[in-house]
């Protein structure tokens, strides 16, 4: 910021050895000192909005110099008066201008206070030279002194426009006047664009002379701003993306094509981290390229279907930057899509595509894609590694693409050491082709074998899948009977359903209305997990056992079912090894053991002879029955009497008031009238897993209380 004396017009560019301040903030001293520097109406007119002045214009005794280099001005001290030498009438003191400043002196003005200031030293023979100063400038202060020593219609000289940015709307009143100063203005502008020119044409020819790091250092080694030892350490440092960067960075903005290593360096960034690529592209002028052009980058990829180049390169470089083997699973599934085909300006795509790129329009329309992905296993990635378009596909056909892609990820030294897919049909023959066997329950097996390296390869069915068709079987199949031959009833979590409904409360499930029209949402892993689940096995044994609810008697073999088969789901579906339920936690060292004497004891349940009646194969795709059977009570229960199963989970859920309660009271007495140590309801008790909040019997009334307000709304 270029500072500027608004008296005598210097800048501190050409004068480095002058200081500038601001004027007063206090409107009387203010006043005082454009009284001092004499200023006129057009100056006060045209001054912005914090004017400065010089240290020429003060007394060098009124300068302070501190340690760090800073001038300041004294408090008391005013800039030294400046002479007028052609006066001009001024208004009176009731028309003073809008800064408030009185009338303006003239040359009777100055020389009476160089008057007084004679009388003031011959009358003090034992004052010395700063105490009269100092009383000079008292008065000077004294706007009320100065006044009396002010005639009223004073003149002042009008001072020369020596810039532009000096002069007013009053430089222009007449044509005289405008003509000479536009001549001003004109002459001006074309000095400015003159050096304007001569600096680009600077700026220009040492662009055109320093375009690349070489021509940089010989540069400054001709100038003597650095030593040859200096030159060769820089050279040694800058290297890579970062001399590309910098040789952009020296040329300017230009249509050149981007170096591998520049183009390496920008994709890789832009990958892992979007705000850090602007960021450096703001920092470095731009001479990174466009998020849009990184897109274009991208789209030149070959996404034809088959298995991608780009993904055999990436495993190639994944294993050479890890200090390990990379173990890897595969994973397959297919996924519908629409029929539909469409022109890319250079073929036609929608036509089943299984990589051998054959266009023919004879082909019949693709209805679902086959996608392969690798997931590490001791690592954190996951990568596709190819994709193709089908019309259905016999088992043969997959097994034969599932070696091909074991094949082309064996390049780039990747191993595999299990293969997942769904538990379709297709998909087991496909495995059976593989060399697995599913057909004798007693003796399965289940890898096959790398069709290079003849290592085993283990399958495992897709977790999420097979918990729906459990849930599709309960639901749609009859005859399920346990070991004790009590049958496995779908209609139990139809009866827990109506019975929430009746009550108008849950008894700690998830499941609804929704969860038993299964059918129209097959595809919800949700819906299968909520239903096939321990609470509402808990649910069942509670109404059954401790309600002695007549519709659940029976039960028991239900309530087996779901527990089993959610402790199963749950040890294949571990994420959180911090987790409360055992069946949750992953597989380790610590639950390995009681992992495979549990999965023992379910393959015993499901093989058993206890199901020697269940189907041998079960249609997963059949619909549930349009018709719902729904059981309720045989009595309206007044709005007034709780029955027994309201009473039992309003007592559960009076924990959770108390929970609440909990986190917002501090007082120790309130905390313990809210809390006991007894169970009090079956279902929480039937709940624990680990450390349920119970309340006391206050907080239960309360609640029951309001659950009766509740039921009598509207």
């Amino acid at each position: 910021m270029v500072r500027k004396c608004q008296v005598c017009k210097k800048l501190d560019t050409f004068h480095p050895e002058l200081s500038f301040h601001r004027f007063p903030v206090d409107p009387e001293r203010r006043n005082v000192w454009f009284f001092l520097v004499n200023f006129s109406d057009n100056d006060l007119q045209s001054l912005p909005k914090h004017p400065e002045i010089c240290s020429d214009h003060f007394h060098p005794s009124d300068i302070i110099t501190k340690q760090n280099g800073l001038r300041y001005i004294k408090p008391e001290a005013n800039p030294k008066p400046i002479n007028s030498t052609e006066p001009e009438i001024m208004p009176s003191s009731s028309d003073s201008t809008s800064f408030g400043s009185p009338p303006r002196a003239s040359r009777m003005l100055l020389e009476e206070m160089r008057a007084q200031e004679e009388d003031f030293q011959l009358s003090s023979t034992t004052a010395t030279a700063s105490e009269a100063e100092n009383e000079m400038r008292k008065l000077a202060m004294d706007p009320s002194e100065v006044s009396k020593i002010i005639p009223e219609k004073t003149a002042s000289k009008k001072r020369k426009r020596r810039y532009i940015g000096d002069m007013a709307s009053s430089d222009f009143s007449t044509p005289e006047k405008r003509r000479k100063n536009l001549q001003k203005v004109k002459q001006t502008v074309a000095k400015q664009r003159k050096r304007i020119h001569s600096l680009q044409m600077t700026v220009r020819r040492l662009r055109l002379r320093i375009t690349s790091l070489e021509s940089l250092l010989k540069h400054l080694k001709e100038k003597s701003l650095i030593s040859e030892s200096a030159e060769s350490i820089i050279k040694a440092s800058v290297s890579g993306p970062a001399v590309d960067i910098f040789e952009r960075l020296l040329k300017g903005p230009s249509a050149q094509k981007y170096n591998p290593s520049l183009r390496s360096f920008a994709l890789t960034l832009s990958f892992y981290s979007a705000k850090a690529y602007n960021f450096v592209r703001r920092t470095f002028n731009r001479t990174l390229p466009h998020l849009g052009t990184i897109s274009k980058w991208y789209s030149s990829v070959d996404g034809s279907p088959g298995f991608t180049k780009e993904a055999l390169i990436a495993l190639t470089l994944k294993q050479k930057e890890s200090s390990k083997p990379l173990l890897c699973n595969l994973v397959m599934d297919e996924m519908s899509i629409r029929r539909q085909v469409e022109w890319t300006g250079q073929k036609f795509t929608g036509y089943v595509d299984i990589g051998t790129a054959i266009d023919e329009d004879t082909l019949p329309e693709a209805r679902e894609a086959l996608v392969f992905m690798l997931v590490a296993l001791n690592s954190s990635w996951k990568l596709p590694v190819g994709y193709f378009l089908l019309n259905g596909l016999s088992a043969s056909t997959k097994a034969g693409l599932v070696n091909k892609c074991l094949e082309f990820i064996h390049e780039s030294g990747v191993t595999i050491t299990s293969l997942t897919f769904d538990g379709a049909p297709v998909n087991i023959t496909m495995a059976e082709k593989l060399g697995a066997d599913f057909t004798d329950p007693l003796n399965l097996k289940t890898s096959f074998k790398h069709p290079i390296t003849n290592s085993d390869i283990y399958i495992f069915l897709d977790a999420c899948h097979m918990i729906k068709l459990v849930r599709n079987c309960m639901a749609s199949q009859t005859g399920l009977k346990d070991i004790n031959k009590k049958e496995i009833k779908w209609s139990y979590v139809t009866n827990l359903v109506d019975k929430q409904n009746v009550e108008g409360l849950h008894a700690a499930t998830k499941i609804r209305i929704r969860h038993l029209q299964w059918a129209r949402e097959k595809m919800k892993v949700r819906l299968a997990t909520q239903t096939i689940s321990r609470s509402v096995s808990d649910a069942l044994t509670f109404l059954r056992d401790d309600l002695k609810s007549p519709e659940f008697q029976d039960s028991e073999a239900t309530s087996e079912f779901l527990l089993k088969f959610n402790n199963l789901f749950d040890i294949f579906n571990s994420r959180n090894r911090h987790v409360k339920y055992e069946f949750k936690k992953p597989l380790s060292l610590q639950t390995a053991s009681k992992f495979f004497e549990y999965i023992n004891e379910v393959k015993e349940y499901i093989i058993g002879d206890h199901l020697e009646e269940m189907p041998e194969y079960i249609s997963v795709m059949e619909n549930i029955k349009n018709d719902v059977q729904h059981y309720y009570h045989n009595y309206a229960p007044s709005a007034w009497d709780l029955t027994i199963y309201v009473e039992d989970v309003v007592t559960y859920i009076a924990g959770f008031v108390v929970k609440g309660l909990k986190t917002c009271l501090n007082c120790p007495k309130c905390l313990y009238l809210l809390e006991t140590s007894q169970t009090i309801s079956l279902l929480q008790d039937r709940k624990t897993y680990g450390r349920l909040v119970k309340a006391s019997k206050l907080v239960i009334e309360i609640c029951k209380a309001a659950e009766k307000f509740f039921q009598i709304l509207p």
